[in-house]
């Protein structure tokens, strides 16, 4: 069997590597490149290479822009033996991306296929990420260890190894200095990825050595963070948790971690008319034309869930397009209920324990009026949001690429400061939905917007600085994009 599979894959480099018809040849990449491509029934597959050394930890996303694209990844080594395979992405589950992670075990050129399932086909963006190997720094149980920026922003390694459970808790020493995290696997496969925090504890799976990369998450505010080793807890809720309870095998369904509207209609400017719980199963009836909304079997009647914030589980390779109902006349949109997820946790890996529960606060009492659902996005003009010194505040508008309004500055003020209380701080998180979410990105300063949708910043206000802004934008690249997002300003203390 394992002759057949080599001398398949072989087969699959030479057809390409000729020429033929039935591959796209896109050409050779370099650590940091994204590119566009597309499959058809003459090309079902598009063929890379680049160049990689021993030691080398890459990560490959090829991200769907079609909604019938759902995606697989084939790395094949230099000897074109299979070195990794991916057909869905963990931190996006339910989505129609592939991605691999892999630390590479020779030099030379390597292959990345990039396919369909079922022979789908249609337009995607593959992004290929690696660095070469690195000398981490140990980190032992009950030894806390500093990794410091204030000189240096360069991402600083670190390695552990236990034969048992063990809690990695990262606590930043400088207020207001938030840092980003990616812990990696001896295989190079990606465990987690923690984005914009202050503090977080992961539990990490005993009898694995983990790699650690910390980094600043703004370039503009630097600082230092303490790493410590204890022993492992199980949190009772982690925030990407998937159902406990068995999901059906004979028919198609959707779950999902957290709790997730249940609307009358395929929007967000539909009724909420329940909600899907963790644990519980909704059978599947349709999925919308752009994939972006399951019809769902709900008490007995057709709801609608959005597809960005539930798992698929089941066959559902053959789910029929249904046609969504029409939005009702004169119904304004309704915000989305957030459920932010601050940490990202491969399924069965790693679980995380965030430092502070985040809600939604009070609509805020801004003067934008948020467009209704349309394929793109109307022009509008910056927005003013008033924050009340007590409690929080959440905002919402739509972006769209590559017509319509791409970019959205809000500019958020606390009012009610007084001569007693003349500082506030809040945590600030963006969240999303619609096509293309995965492209957006934020920050707070225009030369700085690098953030992903479910990051989060810290934001201080003060009677002599009482103006901070939210840059939200859709960059070149991101194909065709509709997408809705919400700021959640969370009073701090």
């Amino acid at each position: 069997m394992k002759i057949f599979v080599k001398f398949l894959l072989t087969v699959v480099f030479l057809v390409v590597s000729v020429g033929a018809v039935s591959a796209q040849v896109g050409g050779n990449l370099v650590y940091g490149d994204s590119v566009t491509g597309s499959l058809s029934q003459a090309s079902p597959l598009a063929f890379y290479t680049f160049t990689g050394n021993t030691g080398d930890v890459v990560s490959i996303r090829a991200i769907a822009l079609s909604p019938t694209a759902e995606l697989t990844i084939t790395l094949l080594s230099p000897s074109q033996q299979l070195a990794a395979r991916g057909d869905g992405d963990p931190f996006n589950l339910g989505s129609l991306d592939a991605r691999v992670d892999a630390r590479l075990a020779e030099s030379g050129l390597y292959s990345i296929l990039i396919g369909g399932v079922n022979a789908a086909t249609g337009d995607f963006l593959l992004r290929l990420d690696g660095r070469g190997p690195v000398s981490p720094l140990g980190i032992n149980s009950g030894v806390p260890i500093v990794a410091d920026f204030t000189t240096d922003p360069s991402p600083k390694y670190f390695s552990m190894t236990s034969t048992e459970p063990a809690q990695l808790t990262v606590l930043s020493q400088t207020p207001g200095f938030l840092f980003n995290v990616t812990i990696w696997d001896a295989a190079g496969v990606v465990a987690a990825v923690v984005s914009g925090q202050p503090q977080v504890s992961l539990t990490l799976p005993g009898g694995e050595i983990y790699e650690i990369a910390v980094t600043p998450a703004l370039s503009e505010l630097l600082g230092t963070v303490e790493l410590s080793l204890g022993a492992g807890t199980t949190p009772a809720q982690p925030p990407t948790s998937v159902p406990a309870v068995p999901a059906p095998t004979d028919r198609c369904t959707v779950s999902s971690g957290g709790a997730v509207n249940v609307r009358s209609g395929a929007g967000t400017n539909f009724s909420i008319i329940g909600s899907l719980s963790p644990g519980q199963f909704l059978d599947v009836l349709g999925v919308t034309s752009d994939r972006a909304w399951y019809a769902v079997n709900f008490n007995g009647s057709q709801g609608w869930v959005s597809a960005s914030v539930v798992v698929q589980n089941g066959p559902c390779s053959n789910i029929a397009v249904v046609q969504a109902p029409a939005a009702p006349v004169g119904q304004q949109p309704v915000a989305p209920t957030p459920t932010p997820t601050l940490v990202q946790v491969a399924p069965g890996a790693v679980t995380a324990t965030p430092t502070a529960t985040q809600q939604a606060g009070a609509p805020p009492t801004a003067t934008a009026t948020v467009p209704p659902a349309a394929p793109t996005a109307p022009p509008d003009n910056d927005y003013r949001l008033d924050l009340d010194r007590n409690s929080g505040a959440q905002f919402s508008e739509v972006i769209s690429h590559p017509a319509g309004d791409r970019s959205d500055r809000v500019t958020a003020s606390v009012t009610n400061f007084d001569s007693v209380t003349t500082f506030a701080q809040y945590n600030v998180v963006v969240v999303c939905s619609g096509t293309g979410a995965e492209f957006v990105r934020w920050g707070t300063t225009a030369n700085a917007i690098n953030l992903g949708c479910n990051a989060s910043v810290n934001m201080i206000f003060t009677t002599d600085s009482n103006n901070n802004n939210v840059f939200v934008t859709l960059p070149d690249g991101s194909g065709t994009a509709y997408v809705n997002y919400t700021i959640i300003f969370t009073k701090i203390g």
